[in-house]
């Protein structure tokens, strides 16, 4: 909140040396930026499920940390970790995530890993498998604010049939109002915007 309070009392100083119609064009940017953020950030409200599907990247921690959360908290007893490794010389992200799991007592045999996907699109397509296979119905679906819709139109593409309820995690790294005020904001926000448009049409068009 220190650097988002001094960038404000730069803005305003900023503002009242140029002038009311410059001023009203950096609010409506601002303005633009925070609905951007805030639209991608979707998060509903949890309900029993079949399993909790948790996609790794970005803060994994924080997604895993979100995905044991839901399933301590019952909404769940099963749960699928999905991701590979970062470089093929390191376990998977899976595999990390379900060593986080354990470790917070989440008995091993309830967790199910994909350790293949290297991106959205593959963690869609394998984790579908294993939600077929089982035959299951209804999932909670967590990653990170900025990634949440994207995730979830992949996996919908894979299975228009499956209930998908959407968890956003507490991404240290991201924040819907402020994610422009980093380099890494600027670095996934308008990329995930960007990815979500081509998801939509790609849909569209098979569908």
């Amino acid at each position: 909140m220190g650097r988002l309070k001094e960038f404000i009392f730069s803005l305003v100083g900023w503002l009242l040396k140029f002038g009311i119609k410059t001023s009203l064009l950096v609010i409506l940017l601002i303005g633009s930026f925070v609905l951007l953020g805030n639209y991608l950030n979707l998060t509903q409200t949890p309900e029993p499920v079949d399993v909790i599907v948790v996609l790794s990247g970005g803060d994994t921690k924080s997604r895993a940390q979100a995905g044991i959360d839901l399933y301590k908290a019952g909404w769940s007893n099963l749960i699928i970790f999905s991701g590979a490794a970062a470089d093929s010389n390191s376990k998977s992200n899976a595999e990390v995530m379900k060593q986080q799991a354990i470790k917070a007592g989440i008995p091993e045999k309830n967790i199910i890993l994909d350790q293949e996907s290297k991106n959205t699109s593959e963690n869609a397509r394998e984790v579908n498998k294993t939600i077929l296979k089982l035959k299951l119905d209804k999932v909670i679906l967590v990653t990170s604010g900025y990634h949440i819709r994207r995730a979830r139109a992949e996996l919908h593409n894979q299975n228009s049939s499956l209930k998908i309820i959407v968890y956003a995690s507490n991404d240290r790294n991201w924040h819907p109002n402020t994610w422009w005020l980093t380099p890494y904001g600027w670095w996934v926000t308008p990329a995930e915007a960007l990815k979500l448009l081509l998801v939509s049409i790609r849909w569209h068009r098979l569908s």
